[in-house]
Formats: C-alpha cells, sequence, structure tokens
C-alpha cells in the first residue's frame, strides 16, 4: 500500500508512505519552485515526491488531505486581507465568538465550501484516481508528532499554532489501539500563535515568515519591561485544557490593540516578555495534560513548536521525562501527518496496532547524481577537484578556517539543514555570527547552530539524555558547558543555550565523516552549521544553485557531490590560529592540512 500526504496551503507539500508507514518521500512546494514557505497546491512536489518513491501516479492506493477546510487565502501581511478572513475579524467583536460552539460553526460552514471537485480533479491530471479522505489539521499535527516519535506508551501528544480548520491547539492522547485520540482543544479566536504574528507583524517584520527572529530577539531583552501586558492578555484555562485570550478581538484589530498598549517598549523587551509568557502558559497547560492522563513522555507538533527554547522549558517540567518534535513540526508537516493518519486507520482496521515509526533521519528529498553535478560544474566553467574521500577534505577545508557549502545526498524534510544542505564553518571565532550573518543577508541577532559528534555531546551540553532524539533534528536548546563556551562561541546563544544537531555515524556517514575529520585535526567534535540559503531564499535544491551560491561569495568553498570547489583566489574567512593554541601536544602533522586531488 502507497499513501500520498497532501498539504495544499501554506507551506504547502507532498509525502509518501507505505503499509509499513515508512516515510519513502517527503518535500515541499516551495523547495522545488524557489518559493519559500510557497503557498497553493502541491502540484510539482506531487510529481517529485513519487519520482523519489520510484513510484507511477496509479502504485498510489489512497490520498490524505491536511485539512477539512479551504486555505482562507496567503496573506503575509495584515492589510488587505482576504474578505473571509476579514468577516472572522468583524465577528471577533462579538460576544461569544471565543467561545467553542462558534468555531465548531465555522468549520461546519468553511467545510461547505471546499471544493473536493478542484483539489481530485488536480490529482487527476497528474495521473492519480486513488480515493481521497480529509484529516483535521491539528489532527494531522499530532498524527506526525506521535508516529513519528521514539515513543509508545504514556505519551501526550500537544499541538499549538496560529490556527487550522478554525482550532489553535490541541491535547491528545493514544488510546488502546493505538489511535490518536483528541481530549481537549482551543479554539482560533483564543490563538496563542497569533500573538507572534501580531508582534513580528508590530515590530516591522513579516507575519508567518519572521517568528523565529522574534524568539532569536527575546534573549536581548528584559521580560520584566512588559511582561504584565501579556500576562493580561494570554491566559491558561487547565481545568478545559485549552489556551485563553483576553484581548477582545482576533488578527489586525489585536494587532493593533497589543501595539497600542506597548507603545514605548523596546522591542527586545517585548521578545523577551512574549517568550516567557508563552513558556508560562504552555507549560502549565502541558504540566495539567500530562498529570491528567498519567502521562510521562510528550510529543510535540504545531508552528509554535519551531520555538526550541520553549521546547527545552518543556522537557524541564517534572512531569515531562522526554519530548520529541516533529521535526517539521509547522504546517509544512501537514502531508506527512495525514498521511500516517491514514495508514493508522487503516491498520486498526485490520485488526493491528500502528506503532510509531521513529523517523531516524529527515533525507527524505531529492539527489542530485554524479553526471549532474558534474555537468552543472562544467557548465559553471569552474576548476575542481575530486578526492577519494570529499568528506574527510571538506573537514580539512573547515580546519583551515575556510565557510564551507556541503550539497550531498538526498534534500533535507523540514526547516533544518543538517549537513546535505549546510553552510559549515570553525565555531571559534565569537565575531562569526556577525559577519557570517551579514554575508547571507541574516538578521544580525539570529544564534547559528551547531553540529557535533554524538559521543561528544554529553562534554559540550549539559544533560542530553532527555530529548536525545528531538536532539538529532535541531529542534530544542539544551544549556552549553563551559567547554563550548570557550570553544565554539559562534554557536552558542547570548543565553547560554545552543540549538545542536547530535550526529551518529548511522544517521548520515558522510556528514559524521566530514565532522570526524575536522575533529582529528581542530582537536574539537562540533562545527557551525547553518542551512545553505540566502536570506528570504529556500534551501538550495539543484547544482546549480550551489554554484551560484559560490560564485556570489557567500561561501569559501563548495563541497557538491563527490567533488570539491576551492579555487587558488579564495582565503579563508575564519583565522584557524587559535586552532593551533587548542591542539597543544597534537602531532605537528595534524595541523598542517595536505590538500588531496
Amino acid at each position: 500500500m502507497h499513501i500520498l500526504g497532501v498539504y495544499p496551503s501554506h507551506d504547502s507539500g507532498a509525502a509518501v508512505i507505505d503499509g509499513d508507514g515508512e516515510i519513502l518521500a517527503a518535500i515541499n512546494e516551495g523547495r522545488v519552485v524557489g518559493d519559500k514557505l510557497y503557498w497553493g497546491f502541491p502540484t510539482q512536489s506531487i510529481g517529485t515526491a513519487l519520482s523519489i518513491a520510484g513510484l507511477d501516479p496509479g502504485d498510489i492506493d489512497a490520498v490524505a488531505f491536511g485539512g477539512r477546510n479551504p486555505a482562507i487565502g496567503k496573506r503575509e501581511a495584515f492589510d488587505e486581507i482576504p474578505p473571509k478572513k476579514r468577516l472572522m475579524e468583524l465577528f471577533s467583536h462579538a460576544p461569544g465568538t471565543g467561545s467553542k460552539a462558534f468555531s465548531s460553526i465555522g468549520r461546519s460552514l468553511f467545510a461547505r465550501l471546499r471544493d473536493d471537485a478542484d483539489f481530485e480533479s488536480r490529482l487527476e491530471r497528474q495521473g492519480i484516481d486513488a480515493p481521497v479522505t480529509y484529516y483535521d489539521h491539528h489532527h494531522c499535527h499530532a498524527t506526525a508528532a506521535y508516529y513519528t516519535s521514539p515513543f509508545d506508551e504514556d505519551t501526550l501528544i500537544a499541538t499549538v499554532d496560529a490556527q487550522g480548520d478554525f482550532r489553535s491547539a490541541g491535547i491528545y492522547t493514544v488510546d488502546e489501539d493505538g489511535l490518536v485520540t483528541r481530549e481537549a482543544w482551543t479554539p482560533f479566536y483564543h490563538s496563542l500563535g497569533k500573538y507572534w504574528s501580531y508582534v513580528t507583524f508590530n515590530l516591522g517584520f513579516t507575519p508567518m515568515r519572521h517568528e523565529g527572529k522574534i524568539s532569536g530577539l527575546a534573549a536581548h531583552g528584559d521580560p520584566d519591561v512588559c511582561i504584565d501586558v501579556f500576562r493580561k492578555y494570554m491566559a491558561v484555562d487547565t481545568d478545559d485544557l485549552r489556551l485563553v485570550s483576553s484581548i477582545g478581538c482576533w488578527n489586525n484589530p489585536a494587532a493593533a490593540r497589543l501595539h497600542e498598549a506597548l507603545r514605548g517598549v523596546h522591542r527586545e523587551d517585548i521578545a523577551a516578555a512574549l517568550q516567557q509568557r508563552t513558556e508560562e502558559v504552555v507549560g502549565q497547560l502541558v504540566d495539567a495534560a500530562m498529570r491528567r492522563y498519567d502521562c510521562s513522555k510528550l510529543a510535540l507538533a504545531g508552528g509554535v513548536f519551531a520555538n526550541v527554547g520553549l521546547n527545552q522549558h518543556l522537557l524541564e517540567l517534572d512531569s515531562v521525562d522526554d519530548v520529541f518534535i516533529h521535526p517539521h513540526m509547522g504546517d509544512g508537516g501537514l502531508g506527512v501527518g495525514a498521511a500516517y493518519a491514514h495508514w493508522a486507520e487503516q491498520r486498526a482496521d485490520v485488526g493491528e496496532e500502528p506503532d510509531p515509526r521513529f523517523i531516524e533521519t529527515v533525507y527524505y528529498g531529492t539527489e542530485s547524481t554524479d553526471d549532474e553535478i558534474e555537468s552543472a560544474l562544467q557548465s559553471a566553467d569552474l576548476a575542481y577537484e575530486s578526492p577519494d574521500d570529499p568528506d574527510a577534505y571538506a573537514g580539512e577545508l573547515l580546519a583551515e578556517g575556510y565557510v564551507v557549502g556541503r550539497y550531498a545526498g538526498r534534500l533535507e524534510y523540514g526547516p533544518r539543514a543538517l549537513g546535505n544542505r549546510s553552510i559549515l564553518a570553525m565555531p571559534t571565532d565569537p565575531s562569526c555570527q556577525d559577519w557570517l550573518n551579514e554575508r547571507l543577508d541574516r538578521t544580525e541577532f539570529m544564534p547559528f547552530a551547531p553540529s557535533i559528534l554524538a559521543s561528544h555531546a554529553e562534554d559540550y551540553f549539559v544533560d542530553t539524555s532527555a530529548g536525545a532524539a528531538a536532539g538529532k533534528f535541531m529542534t530544542l536548546t539544551f544549556d552549553v558547558t563551559d567547554l563550548a563556551r570557550e570553544t565554539a562561541p559562534a554557536t552558542v546563544h547570548i543565553d547560554g543555550t545552543a540549538r545542536p544537531q547530535i550526529v551518529e555515524r548511522a544517521d548520515n556517514p558522510g556528514y559524521h565523516r566530514v565532522l570526524e575529520r575536522y575533529e582529528q585535526l581542530s582537536g574539537h567534535p562540533i562545527v557551525l552549521n547553518t542551512s545553505f540559503n540566502a536570506h528570504g531564499q529556500p534551501i538550495v535544491n539543484e547544482p546549480e544553485q550551489a554554484i551560484r551560491a559560490y560564485r556570489s561569495g557567500m561561501i569559501d568553498a563548495l563541497a557538491i557531490g563527490d567533488h570539491v570547489v576551492c579555487e587558488d583566489d579564495r582565503t579563508p574567512s575564519i583565522d584557524a590560529t587559535p586552532r593551533s593554541e587548542m591542539l597543544d601536544g597534537s602531532p605537528e602533522e595534524a595541523r598542517t592540512v595536505q590538500h588531496r586531488s
């Protein structure tokens, strides 16, 4: 059996899983068409997912859609919003619109507006004639979180986002048949995720795109300056297990009201207060649910859980023994979630329990052949080497201080670059955050993340035993040790945390080899890893895109497939002298890198 999961709205995408619940392919439309967070039907990614999985359209037995209601429309600003959303704004001022009854009425009415014939005709044009099932937005978040987790018993699932299908949060457990079951939910009106959009908009950034900048900014501020404003408007009902907003309206009017309440407050302090209040209310919600349902493990999905600081806070709750965040926690993961929702139902129908299938890696996207890569290099008229061990060579270049772009293997699924489409650098230069962000045209206060060999994770981070699975995917922060502060300062945020990718050899042997060789030469098993893209652009998906990045000066060297490009006039961006000082007592020959061809 092959199930196609499709999500046709914000960050649309497609995924294919088989009858055993294994992900064969997962990719988002924005990566294929070159439009980050693409909003629309995922025509190209459906075809690409089938190709990756080695399937013909006729091989698809079922199609699962993430969402029961139609998308309200693409908006990344709060002006000129679509009429449907404007209507919701107007209703939000009226008494009772924050009730569950109002959300349920909205779900029912808007479901009638869904154009099933249009969706299904789009599939038919691609040769797919399988039956289609529509699943609730938050249920798909929950199934993505649970069925890709390393957990089984005693698991609570929480979803929190801006809104989907007129809901903005949910609490789920797993029944005796292994099916994800909703226990509680929060109406769209009380959306905590929307507060992040309000603040993002009010501070001059783009809602539904730049909320991560607000969480990065938070560590630079003092929450006490305006925490009372957020405590006034953002709360939690632990009896009903739902979030509560008392701002009195929704969307544009709410953003304006919050802006007025915070007038004159510095942006860093606003961000810090929002982060703290988010941790408080989500923490209270999760803690109450964990205790009510006697769970010890926590699985998370929904856009709010892209907030790695919040995820660390939840892991530190006394009621939580371990936490897992679906690697594509936002709406881009709903295709996978929908496929798992259908898969789980089918398993239960034949008396087989749908146990989770831990998502050990996220390399489910496209891969370029060596011929395609060589053709692109030759067309670009670039000199390149083809070393016997290109991964070790990349590690050597890193140890010399070169900023290296790595394009290898299959594209990552989700928002994080995890070694295959990454920009890598020595983490020893504390000023790297400033000049590399400038080079990549990114916001100056955004922290970089580290990749580290799993065998050394405990030397650099405080207790990674809980959250170890999540630590594979850069989905939560850990407090760092003094060793990390001293030898990898470019990856340590101002609050003393870092968001690591903990790399096991089995997860990605080639990338592990890069880190291993770097460790042999530098004495340290940790590198700076950021996504291979410029600000506002999707992560590179084709060899030509990686080559353009090299030519633009974004990187000093390019490790692409089995080849390495590093022209004679390229010099290292990072002074590797401190590396020698850290290597007292190591063999001199280990400090002199010999290029191989």
